[in-house]
């Protein structure tokens, strides 16, 4: 996980991660935003180093379970691409619609998607 989630966060543009950040704030806890903050961690790396990591953080909760937060990061980084890149994907949403309202046997509701 260390080599992915790296290699994520590094693919990202500069919108990407500012849409990230905004995304993410809905999941922000008392103790602020842990994702933000191993976030901005790996951002400024140029190799991953955990140890680094591990050491900025000594004093946070979260670093006792590091592995579960970049799996977290990982998974939330994924939903922002998505939720991102939605309106540029919208077709595949539609052809989802499609295919559910055929599959219960609504063709002229698909009809009416399609026509669209």
């Amino acid at each position: 996980m260390n080599k992915r989630v790296f290699e994520l966060v590094k693919s990202l543009s500069k919108n990407e991660k500012g849409y990230f950040k905004k995304y993410s704030q809905k999941y922000i806890q008392e103790d602020g935003n842990n994702c933000i903050l191993l976030f901005d961690a790996i951002d400024k790396q140029e190799q991953y180093d955990e140890k680094e990591i591990k050491n900025k953080f000594a004093t946070k909760k979260f670093v006792t379970q590091l592995h579960v937060t970049k799996i977290y990061l990982y998974e939330l980084v994924l939903k922002s691409l998505e939720a991102y890149h939605n309106e540029h994907y919208s077709m595949r949403g539609k052809l989802y619609q499609i295919e559910l309202l055929f599959d219960k046997g609504l063709y002229d509701h698909c009809e009416v998607i399609i026509e669209r």
